[in-house]
Protein backbone atom coordinates (compact mmCIF):
# COMPACT_ATOMS: atom_id res chain seq x y z
CA UNK A 1 0.00 0.00 0.00
CA UNK A 2 0.84 3.64 -0.29
CA UNK A 3 2.08 5.57 3.00
CA UNK A 4 -1.69 6.95 3.12
CA UNK A 5 -3.05 3.08 3.38
CA UNK A 6 -4.42 3.40 -0.49
CA UNK A 7 -3.90 1.06 -3.12
CA UNK A 8 -4.66 -0.36 -6.54
CA UNK A 9 -4.83 -4.12 -7.45
CA UNK A 10 -4.30 -4.82 -11.04
CA UNK A 11 -3.94 -7.49 -13.90
CA UNK A 12 -5.43 -10.54 -12.06
CA UNK A 13 -7.23 -13.61 -13.35
CA UNK A 14 -11.20 -13.26 -13.61
CA UNK A 15 -12.59 -15.12 -10.36
CA UNK A 16 -13.94 -14.48 -6.96
CA UNK A 17 -11.44 -13.53 -4.33
CA UNK A 18 -11.11 -12.35 -0.48
CA UNK A 19 -8.81 -9.70 0.70
CA UNK A 20 -6.60 -9.46 3.39
CA UNK A 21 -4.14 -6.92 4.76
CA UNK A 22 -1.20 -7.65 6.58
CA UNK A 23 1.08 -4.98 8.16
CA UNK A 24 4.00 -7.44 8.14
CA UNK A 25 6.91 -6.85 10.32
CA UNK A 26 9.28 -9.85 8.98
CA UNK A 27 8.04 -9.40 5.37
CA UNK A 28 7.56 -13.62 5.32
CA UNK A 29 3.80 -13.02 4.04
CA UNK A 30 2.88 -15.08 7.18
CA UNK A 31 0.82 -14.00 10.34
CA UNK A 32 3.22 -14.74 12.71
CA UNK A 33 4.40 -12.12 14.81
CA UNK A 34 3.27 -10.04 17.90
CA UNK A 35 2.71 -6.62 16.99
CA UNK A 36 1.92 -7.71 13.61
CA UNK A 37 -1.60 -6.16 11.93
CA UNK A 38 -4.08 -7.97 9.90
CA UNK A 39 -7.32 -6.76 8.27
CA UNK A 40 -9.77 -8.17 6.00
CA UNK A 41 -13.22 -7.59 4.22
CA UNK A 42 -15.94 -9.53 4.93
CA UNK A 43 -17.90 -9.93 1.07
CA UNK A 44 -16.43 -12.01 -1.67
CA UNK A 45 -14.94 -9.15 -4.65
CA UNK A 46 -15.36 -10.61 -8.82
CA UNK A 47 -12.94 -8.79 -10.51
CA UNK A 48 -14.94 -7.34 -12.71
CA UNK A 49 -15.69 -5.22 -9.19
CA UNK A 50 -14.63 -1.30 -9.92
CA UNK A 51 -14.76 -0.44 -6.59
CA UNK A 52 -12.84 2.35 -5.09
CA UNK A 53 -14.86 2.63 -1.77
CA UNK A 54 -13.14 -0.48 0.19
CA UNK A 55 -11.83 -0.06 3.67
CA UNK A 56 -10.16 -2.17 6.11
CA UNK A 57 -10.00 -2.65 9.49
CA UNK A 58 -6.90 -3.76 10.92
CA UNK A 59 -6.00 -5.32 14.41
CA UNK A 60 -3.51 -6.95 16.29
CA UNK A 61 -5.25 -10.39 17.10
CA UNK A 62 -3.33 -10.87 20.39
CA UNK A 63 -4.56 -7.17 21.63
CA UNK A 64 -7.79 -8.50 22.36
CA UNK A 65 -7.18 -12.49 22.95
CA UNK A 66 -8.57 -13.58 26.43
CA UNK A 67 -5.74 -14.13 29.25
CA UNK A 68 -4.66 -14.41 32.28
CA UNK A 69 -2.46 -11.40 32.37
CA UNK A 70 -0.66 -11.87 36.25
CA UNK A 71 -0.43 -14.33 38.99
CA UNK A 72 0.33 -13.79 42.82
CA UNK A 73 0.41 -15.82 45.80
CA UNK A 74 -0.50 -13.01 48.20
CA UNK A 75 0.39 -15.13 51.26
CA UNK A 76 -0.14 -18.32 52.26
CA UNK A 77 -3.49 -19.51 50.91
CA UNK A 78 -4.19 -16.52 49.44
CA UNK A 79 -3.84 -15.99 45.47
CA UNK A 80 -4.59 -13.17 43.18
CA UNK A 81 -5.27 -13.63 39.21
CA UNK A 82 -5.71 -10.72 36.73
CA UNK A 83 -7.40 -11.24 34.05
CA UNK A 84 -7.70 -9.70 30.43
CA UNK A 85 -9.60 -8.84 27.73
CA UNK A 86 -12.75 -10.58 29.55
CA UNK A 87 -16.32 -9.27 30.05
CA UNK A 88 -16.34 -8.70 33.78
CA UNK A 89 -16.66 -11.14 36.28
CA UNK A 90 -17.08 -13.64 33.21
CA UNK A 91 -14.84 -16.10 34.07
CA UNK A 92 -14.85 -19.50 37.03
CA UNK A 93 -12.35 -20.54 39.16
CA UNK A 94 -11.93 -24.18 40.56
CA UNK A 95 -9.38 -25.67 42.79
CA UNK A 96 -8.05 -28.34 41.49
CA UNK A 97 -5.53 -29.79 44.26
CA UNK A 98 -5.69 -29.83 47.21
CA UNK A 99 -8.97 -30.91 48.47
CA UNK A 100 -9.14 -27.87 51.25
CA UNK A 101 -12.18 -25.39 51.48
CA UNK A 102 -11.81 -22.44 49.54
CA UNK A 103 -13.59 -18.77 48.88
CA UNK A 104 -13.67 -17.36 45.48
CA UNK A 105 -13.79 -13.37 45.26
CA UNK A 106 -14.71 -11.85 41.76
CA UNK A 107 -13.53 -7.86 41.18
CA UNK A 108 -14.14 -6.84 37.61
CA UNK A 109 -11.31 -8.13 35.82
CA UNK A 110 -9.46 -10.14 38.77
CA UNK A 111 -10.41 -12.74 41.42
CA UNK A 112 -8.72 -13.93 44.73
CA UNK A 113 -8.84 -17.30 45.76
CA UNK A 114 -8.82 -17.97 49.67
CA UNK A 115 -7.70 -21.31 50.69
CA UNK A 116 -7.95 -22.55 54.28
CA UNK A 117 -5.72 -25.59 56.20
CA UNK A 118 -2.92 -26.01 53.65
CA UNK A 119 -0.35 -27.43 55.08
CA UNK A 120 3.47 -27.18 54.17
CA UNK A 121 3.44 -30.33 51.88
CA UNK A 122 0.63 -29.17 49.54
CA UNK A 123 0.99 -27.56 46.40
CA UNK A 124 -2.09 -25.53 44.90
CA UNK A 125 -3.31 -25.99 41.75
CA UNK A 126 -6.05 -23.59 40.09
CA UNK A 127 -8.18 -23.87 37.06
CA UNK A 128 -9.53 -20.86 35.43
CA UNK A 129 -11.89 -20.74 32.72
CA UNK A 130 -14.85 -19.16 30.84
CA UNK A 131 -16.60 -20.30 27.41
CA UNK A 132 -13.38 -18.87 25.24
CA UNK A 133 -10.57 -20.07 27.40
CA UNK A 134 -8.97 -22.26 30.50
CA UNK A 135 -6.03 -22.46 32.31
CA UNK A 136 -4.11 -24.13 34.82
CA UNK A 137 -2.53 -22.42 37.36
CA UNK A 138 0.35 -23.81 40.15
CA UNK A 139 1.95 -22.44 43.48
CA UNK A 140 4.38 -24.64 46.07
CA UNK A 141 3.10 -23.68 49.05
CA UNK A 142 4.38 -20.61 51.07
CA UNK A 143 4.67 -20.53 54.75
CA UNK A 144 2.48 -18.08 56.42
CA UNK A 145 3.78 -14.81 57.19
CA UNK A 146 3.70 -13.12 60.64
CA UNK A 147 3.29 -9.58 59.25
CA UNK A 148 0.40 -6.99 60.34
CA UNK A 149 -2.48 -6.72 58.92
CA UNK A 150 -2.30 -3.75 55.83
CA UNK A 151 -4.39 -1.37 53.54
CA UNK A 152 -4.35 0.88 50.92
CA UNK A 153 -5.52 4.32 49.96
CA UNK A 154 -7.23 4.07 46.41
CA UNK A 155 -5.86 6.78 45.22
CA UNK A 156 -8.75 9.41 43.48
CA UNK A 157 -9.66 12.75 43.39
CA UNK A 158 -12.02 13.53 46.72
CA UNK A 159 -13.26 16.78 46.33
CA UNK A 160 -15.88 18.98 48.04
CA UNK A 161 -19.20 18.91 48.91
CA UNK A 162 -18.59 15.62 49.75
CA UNK A 163 -15.30 13.95 49.51
CA UNK A 164 -14.99 9.89 49.61
CA UNK A 165 -11.90 8.13 50.12
CA UNK A 166 -11.52 4.33 49.21
CA UNK A 167 -9.36 1.66 50.91
CA UNK A 168 -8.56 -1.70 49.61
CA UNK A 169 -6.77 -4.69 50.57
CA UNK A 170 -5.75 -7.73 48.72
CA UNK A 171 -7.35 -9.78 51.16
CA UNK A 172 -11.30 -9.28 52.19
CA UNK A 173 -11.37 -7.60 55.43
CA UNK A 174 -14.05 -5.96 58.21
CA UNK A 175 -13.46 -2.42 60.47
CA UNK A 176 -14.66 -1.73 63.56
CA UNK A 177 -15.22 1.73 63.21
CA UNK A 178 -15.45 2.40 66.67
CA UNK A 179 -11.45 2.01 66.31
CA UNK A 180 -11.12 4.60 63.47
CA UNK A 181 -10.52 7.84 64.33
CA UNK A 182 -10.97 11.15 61.71
CA UNK A 183 -8.30 14.03 63.18
CA UNK A 184 -8.94 17.91 61.75
CA UNK A 185 -6.75 19.98 63.38
CA UNK A 186 -6.07 17.65 66.31
CA UNK A 187 -10.49 17.80 66.86
CA UNK A 188 -12.42 14.79 66.45
CA UNK A 189 -14.07 14.97 62.80
CA UNK A 190 -17.47 13.24 61.84
CA UNK A 191 -17.44 10.78 59.21
CA UNK A 192 -19.93 7.92 57.71
CA UNK A 193 -18.37 4.66 56.35
CA UNK A 194 -19.65 2.35 53.65
CA UNK A 195 -18.34 -1.52 53.35
CA UNK A 196 -18.41 -1.32 49.64
CA UNK A 197 -17.17 -4.73 48.77
CA UNK A 198 -15.81 -7.77 50.51
CA UNK A 199 -11.75 -5.77 49.88
CA UNK A 200 -13.43 -2.06 50.02
CA UNK A 201 -14.32 0.65 53.36
CA UNK A 202 -14.96 3.83 52.38
CA UNK A 203 -15.89 6.96 54.19
CA UNK A 204 -17.41 10.43 53.55
CA UNK A 205 -16.91 13.19 55.06
CA UNK A 206 -19.23 15.97 55.09
CA UNK A 207 -19.25 20.09 55.23
CA UNK A 208 -15.76 19.25 54.52
CA UNK A 209 -12.97 22.29 53.91
CA UNK A 210 -10.06 22.19 51.42
CA UNK A 211 -7.00 20.94 53.03
CA UNK A 212 -5.82 17.59 54.74
CA UNK A 213 -7.22 15.78 57.17
CA UNK A 214 -5.50 12.81 59.45
CA UNK A 215 -7.03 9.29 59.36
CA UNK A 216 -5.71 6.24 62.05
CA UNK A 217 -7.00 3.21 62.04
CA UNK A 218 -6.24 2.05 65.89
CA UNK A 219 -4.77 -1.30 67.11
CA UNK A 220 -7.56 -3.92 66.38
CA UNK A 221 -9.28 -1.86 63.79
CA UNK A 222 -9.00 -4.36 60.64
CA UNK A 223 -9.58 -8.00 60.44
CA UNK A 224 -8.59 -9.99 57.31
CA UNK A 225 -9.63 -13.32 56.00
CA UNK A 226 -7.85 -15.27 58.88
CA UNK A 227 -8.89 -12.77 61.58
CA UNK A 228 -5.67 -11.23 61.90
CA UNK A 229 -5.98 -7.92 63.18
CA UNK A 230 -3.93 -4.54 62.46
CA UNK A 231 -1.46 -4.52 65.63
CA UNK A 232 -0.10 -0.99 65.24
CA UNK A 233 -2.08 2.31 64.34
CA UNK A 234 -2.25 3.28 60.80
CA UNK A 235 -2.13 7.07 59.44
CA UNK A 236 -3.18 8.22 56.35
CA UNK A 237 -3.20 11.83 55.11
CA UNK A 238 -6.58 12.59 53.30
CA UNK A 239 -6.44 15.58 50.82
CA UNK A 240 -9.75 17.42 50.29
CA UNK A 241 -9.55 19.53 46.65
CA UNK A 242 -11.74 22.08 45.72
CA UNK A 243 -13.69 20.90 42.74
CA UNK A 244 -12.62 24.67 41.20
CA UNK A 245 -9.10 23.34 40.54
CA UNK A 246 -10.74 20.96 38.17
CA UNK A 247 -12.64 21.24 34.80
CA UNK A 248 -15.28 19.18 33.35
CA UNK A 249 -16.37 18.08 30.06
CA UNK A 250 -20.01 17.63 29.13
CA UNK A 251 -20.79 15.54 25.48
CA UNK A 252 -24.09 15.53 24.07
CA UNK A 253 -23.63 12.22 21.71
CA UNK A 254 -26.08 11.76 18.90
CA UNK A 255 -25.17 8.75 17.09
CA UNK A 256 -26.34 7.77 13.22
CA UNK A 257 -27.08 4.21 14.45
CA UNK A 258 -28.93 1.66 16.43
CA UNK A 259 -26.26 -0.40 18.38
CA UNK A 260 -25.05 -0.24 21.80
CA UNK A 261 -21.57 2.16 22.43
CA UNK A 262 -19.53 3.30 24.76
CA UNK A 263 -17.22 6.48 25.01
CA UNK A 264 -13.41 6.50 26.10
CA UNK A 265 -11.59 9.28 27.21
CA UNK A 266 -7.76 9.46 26.96
CA UNK A 267 -5.35 11.72 27.84
CA UNK A 268 -2.46 13.38 25.92
CA UNK A 269 -0.21 10.12 25.85
CA UNK A 270 -3.52 7.69 24.78
CA UNK A 271 -3.27 6.43 27.56
CA UNK A 272 -7.10 5.43 28.81
CA UNK A 273 -8.72 7.30 31.58
CA UNK A 274 -12.09 6.80 31.75
CA UNK A 275 -14.73 4.57 30.58
CA UNK A 276 -18.08 5.33 30.54
CA UNK A 277 -21.35 2.61 30.30
CA UNK A 278 -22.88 1.32 27.42
CA UNK A 279 -25.53 3.53 25.58
CA UNK A 280 -27.96 3.12 23.18
CA UNK A 281 -29.39 6.40 21.67
CA UNK A 282 -28.79 9.78 22.52
CA UNK A 283 -26.68 10.07 25.29
CA UNK A 284 -25.39 12.94 27.84
CA UNK A 285 -22.05 11.80 28.83
CA UNK A 286 -20.46 13.65 31.79
CA UNK A 287 -16.79 13.41 32.91
CA UNK A 288 -16.25 15.36 36.06
CA UNK A 289 -13.11 16.45 37.80
CA UNK A 290 -10.82 16.29 35.11
CA UNK A 291 -7.13 17.85 35.72
CA UNK A 292 -6.67 20.07 33.41
CA UNK A 293 -5.25 18.77 29.81
CA UNK A 294 -5.70 17.97 26.62
CA UNK A 295 -7.95 14.70 26.22
CA UNK A 296 -9.40 12.81 23.31
CA UNK A 297 -13.04 11.52 22.77
CA UNK A 298 -13.39 7.72 21.22
CA UNK A 299 -16.35 5.77 20.44
CA UNK A 300 -16.74 2.25 20.37
CA UNK A 301 -19.64 0.31 18.83
CA UNK A 302 -20.58 -2.25 21.14
CA UNK A 303 -22.61 -4.75 19.40
CA UNK A 304 -22.52 -7.48 22.29
CA UNK A 305 -22.53 -5.06 25.05
CA UNK A 306 -19.82 -6.61 27.16
CA UNK A 307 -17.94 -3.09 27.59
CA UNK A 308 -15.15 -4.25 26.11
CA UNK A 309 -13.83 -3.67 22.22
CA UNK A 310 -14.14 -6.81 20.56
CA UNK A 311 -11.11 -7.69 17.79
CA UNK A 312 -12.16 -9.39 14.58
CA UNK A 313 -12.00 -13.61 13.62
CA UNK A 314 -10.49 -14.08 9.91
CA UNK A 315 -11.81 -17.87 10.30
CA UNK A 316 -15.25 -16.86 11.46
CA UNK A 317 -15.30 -14.11 9.02
CA UNK A 318 -16.08 -10.82 12.08
CA UNK A 319 -15.03 -7.98 12.01
CA UNK A 320 -13.59 -5.77 14.76
CA UNK A 321 -15.63 -3.56 16.06
CA UNK A 322 -15.43 0.19 14.85
CA UNK A 323 -14.13 2.76 16.66
CA UNK A 324 -14.88 6.35 15.93
CA UNK A 325 -12.32 8.96 16.94
CA UNK A 326 -13.95 13.05 17.65
CA UNK A 327 -13.12 14.99 14.94
CA UNK A 328 -12.26 17.66 17.05
CA UNK A 329 -9.49 15.74 19.22
CA UNK A 330 -7.95 16.66 21.45
CA UNK A 331 -10.21 18.94 23.84
CA UNK A 332 -8.62 20.76 26.07
CA UNK A 333 -9.89 21.15 29.37
CA UNK A 334 -9.39 24.46 31.50
CA UNK A 335 -9.90 24.96 35.27
CA UNK A 336 -12.79 25.59 36.83
CA UNK A 337 -14.67 25.03 33.46
CA UNK A 338 -17.44 23.25 31.86
CA UNK A 339 -16.33 21.97 28.14
CA UNK A 340 -19.41 21.54 26.71
CA UNK A 341 -19.89 19.66 23.04
CA UNK A 342 -22.32 17.91 20.55
CA UNK A 343 -20.91 15.08 18.89
CA UNK A 344 -22.85 13.81 15.62
CA UNK A 345 -21.41 10.26 15.36
CA UNK A 346 -21.84 8.72 11.86
CA UNK A 347 -21.31 4.87 11.33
Amino acid sequence: TQKDGSFTIKHIKNGNYRLLALKDINNNYVYDLPGEKIGFLPEVLSVDSNRNDLHIRTYVAEDCMPKIKKTKQLESGAFLIETENIQRNDFEAKMLYPNSPYTVYKNGDSLLIVAQNLNKNDSVSLFIYNNQFADTISYRYMPPKDSSVQISLIKTKSVIPEPKFTFTSFLPFTVDSSKVILLKDSMPEKFYAVKKTQNRWQISINNAEQRVYKLYFLPGAIKNFYNKANQDTLRFDLSVQDAANFGNLKVTVNPAFDSPYFIILKDKSQKEVLRTKTYTGKAEVDFKYLTPNSYSLYCVLDENKNNLWDCGDVLNNRQPERVIGYKNNPVKILQNWEQETEWNIMP
